[in-house]
């Protein structure tokens, strides 16, 4: 029986949307559609018209704006030579995947929808939007709207000969298609293969550099850490490939100048740059249950440059012991050589086509371990994991918990050692974390700064969880000595969604408790350097000497707007960042000697006893504690001048949970007591602002 052709598109920024792309794809397949799945900015947009349906998956980044691998795809659209009726044959559904802590929440996904439906182009059902502030994740509106979906294509394209589709079961759910991946064994040699490893690595050779980093390794540091690098960005071409449509490695491309124009491109994903570590400072005081870092990583020789508003991407490292551990599970000696190949090109017409990741990979997971089990009561736990009913399990048991791989293999022993190219289907990528950088490229030539909080909580049945990244980071020492080789970590830069203005003449207000004052202390430092240029070339043009120093600051303060910095945490002599440098920005002008910082501390009277780790913030101490929209409502008088006669930016930086939204409901009442604005009129203003590109939020969960 032919299958009916499905086309699944999608715009995918963190890998989110394209989970869920896959996803689909596979619950196609089992409905005999034949799926064809791909990044929307890799199919050819002439194409569209032809197409009986379609179904996108769309993200939304920065100020709602679409991802990278939908752009091109999306300039098309837009285009106003396309007729109107362009698109009537085609019959199309959207999922969008947002942040409602965002103003434009899921902005790229409505859009699409409005431009395909203004194209003539027939909604197979309404858009879903799924939400990541929701408690079940975006999966809470991706379940029904699935089951619809399943409902609106079957009516919509029928089997032929009229056929009655399968229902998407059990059986169809858990069947296990073909490996996505080859595995060879390598020997110890010249690199022959040693031949599928298409039972287990149970009796694999010992290579070259086995055991435990620093353990007998042949390999020099040099070499080390080139490795480290090979390693780095071969764990992100295949996403890279699929994301892009591009070969996997810049190996691949054909011929001498293609590879020079690879090896000449700015570090990114396929190629991080090795970063030195030279700074490695704890924030927080000893005592305090937070430990809050202050790094600093060498740029130069590196092809890097950043903006204010930037973010670093940093490859993280699994601890040894639990890629030991692991390893020790599957029967595999650390020192194993493998060659890793894409079973079928990437980004092909295979709906399956590449390694399930995220919030997805739970599901993924349970197929394939379930088909390995060898214990009864293992097999039917992971089916009906699996299963629609077992959904919200699922949920619990891994997303809420942050299950690793090697944990999940724990709790089912039966199912390994297993196959290691199923292995490969059933772990989650390692992903970059995304950290803003809170240094200037003026003040700070050639160096990245980052303000990292450690990550450590419990989850909810109480099983302490550390953060990969930051754990890993925090334990890395610098060299004492300027010319010792030290840690390297592999780093590339990302634009972020803030952008401060140009010119110091803009009046700012920065809003950042906690770690969301990293971008903020970017833009400070980058406006005292501005203003310092500004006094130079006073001094130049009135002559050298002739001007004093507080002369050319009194020229420059013409030219300086005010800043005001509204910084949040729980005690000023435990976690107030940076203290020390308000007070010089604060003399360098680039904040407002009047007002310039507010600091709002929530336990200023509390001992080591009220810094649990329970909450990050709670309600009102009876010591007087106050958070950043105390303030702000505080100093409403002036916040109101400098937003409504002088133009201000809003800034907003933080955790995503409740704070943005508490901040514009602070504005809110400030336009009210302030402006004499009504509830609906000041919800109005705070909107206004916004779509005139000046409030700007940088959140994450």
């Amino acid at each position: 029986m032919a299958a009916t052709p499905l086309l699944i598109l999608y715009g995918s920024q963190t890998g989110n949307a394209q989970d869920v792309a896959e996803a689909i794809g596979r619950d196609a397949a089992a409905l005999l559609f034949a799926p064809r799945v791909m990044p929307m900015d890799a199919y050819p947009v002439a194409d569209l018209p032809g197409e009986g349906a379609v179904v996108f998956v769309a993200a939304t980044t920065g100020q709602g704006e679409p991802p990278e691998n939908m752009r091109r795809f999306w300039r098309f659209l837009l285009r106003k030579s396309l007729p109107p009726g362009s698109l009537a044959a085609t019959r199309y559904a959207v999922f969008g995947l947002g942040d409602s802590a965002y103003v434009k929440f899921n902005a790229a996904a409505k859009k699409l929808d409005r431009r395909l439906e203004a194209l003539g182009a027939t909604p197979l059902i309404e858009r879903g939007l799924g939400d990541d502030q929701h408690p079940g994740g975006y999966e809470a509106a991706l379940d029904p709207w699935l089951e619809s979906l399943w409902h609106a294509l079957r009516a919509a394209l029928p089997l032929p000969g009229g056929a009655a589709p399968p229902a998407l079961e059990a059986a169809a759910r858990l069947r296990l298609g073909p490996p996505k991946f080859r595995v060879t064994l390598l020997g110890p040699g010249d690199g022959a293969g040693a031949g599928p490893a298409a039972a287990n690595a149970n009796g694999a050779a010992k290579g070259p550099g086995a055991g435990a980093e620093g353990g007998g390794s042949d390999h020099s540091e040099e070499e080390r850490l080139q490795l480290e690098a090979v390693a780095a960005a071969a764990a992100f071409r295949a996403v890279a490939a699929e994301a892009s449509g591009l070969p996997p490695g810049p190996e691949a491309a054909a011929g001498n100048t293609a590879a020079a124009a690879a090896a000449a491109a700015p570090p990114g994903p396929w190629r991080p740059f090795m970063a030195p570590l030279l700074v490695n400072r704890r924030l927080t005081a000893a005592g305090h249950f937070q430990d809050t870092r202050h790094l600093e990583f060498g740029l130069e020789g590196s092809g890097l440059t950043y903006e204010p508003g930037d973010l670093l991407a940093i490859f993280p490292r699994t601890p040894e012991a639990d890629v030991e551990a692991l390893l020790a599970r599957l029967g595999l000696s650390p020192g194993q050589l493998l060659r890793i190949e894409a079973a079928a090109p990437l980004a092909s017409a295979d709906g399956a086509g590449g390694a399930p990741r995220a919030a997805v990979v739970a599901t993924a997971r349970a197929v394939v371990l379930q088909h390995y089990a060898t214990v009864e009561r293992e097999k039917e736990r992971l089916a009906y994991f699996a299963s629609p009913e077992g959904r919200d399990e699922l949920y619990d048991y891994n997303h809420r918990e942050r299950r690793t791989l090697l944990e999940v293999l724990s709790d089912f022993p039966s199912a390994a050692p297993l196959p290691l190219e199923r292995l490969l289907e059933a772990a989650p990528l390692l992903r970059p974390r995304y950290f803003s950088l809170s240094s200037s490229p003026l003040a700070h030539p050639g160096r990245a700064h980052v303000t990292a909080a450690v990550v450590r909580y419990s989850t909810p049945f109480k099983r302490p969880k550390r953060g990969l990244v930051t754990t890993w980071l925090a334990g890395l020492q610098p060299p004492r000595d300027s010319g010792a080789a030290g840690p390297r970590v592999p780093v590339w830069v990302e634009r972020g969604c803030l952008r401060m203005p140009a010119s110091p003449a803009a009046p700012l207000l920065l809003v950042g408790p906690g770690t969301g004052v990293a971008p903020f202390r970017s833009f400070l430092w980058q406006r005292a350097a501005l203003i310092r240029q500004q006094q130079q070339q006073q001094q130049q043009q009135q002559g050298e000497g002739q001007a004093s120093v507080e002369g050319s600051v009194a020229g420059a303060a013409g030219a300086v707007a005010p800043c005001v910095l509204f910084f949040g945490c729980r005690h000023p002599n435990r976690d107030f960042y940076y203290r020390e440098e308000w007070e010089e920005l604060t003399q360098a002008r680039a904040l407002d000697p009047d007002l310039g910082l507010v600091a709002a501390f929530s336990r200023p009277e509390g001992g080591p006893g009220s810094s649990s780790n329970s909450g990050g913030g709670g309600g009102v101490t009876k010591g007087g504690g106050h958070y950043v929209t105390h303030k702000i409502k505080q100093h409403g008088a002036e916040v109101w001048r400098l937003l409504s006669s002088r133009g201000a930016h809003v800034y907003v930086s933080g955790s995503a949970e409740k704070m943005p939204a508490d901040v514009a409901a602070a504005l809110e009442a400030v336009a009210s007591e302030h402006g004499g604005l009504g509830a609906e009129a000041a919800a109005r203003w705070v909107r206004q602002l916004e779509a005139a590109g000046r409030y700007h939020v940088e959140a994450w969960s």
